[in-house]
C-alpha cells in the first residue's frame, strides 16, 4: 500500500512478481481490507497465477 498525495491510498496484490489485483481506497484501512480480500479470492481460487514467459 502507498498513499498518494491526493489523500487516497493505493494497493496491489502480487504473487512471484505476478499483479493480481489493483486498487484505490479512501483510507488505510479501507486499502488493507481490500488488499486482504482480493488476496483471499486468489486463495479460495486455488492460489493459480500464470506467469509470463517472455
Amino acid at each position: 500500500m502507498s498513499w498518494r498525495t491526493d489523500g487516497r491510498w493505493t494497493w496491489t496484490v502480487s504473487v512471484a512478481g505476478e499483479r493480481l489485483a489493483v486498487g484505490i481506497a479512501q483510507s488505510q484501512d479501507g486499502a488493507q481490507d481490500a488488499a486482504a480480500n482480493a488476496a483471499e479470492r486468489h486463495a479460495r481460487a486455488d492460489g493459480i497465477i500464470q506467469l509470463t514467459m517472455f
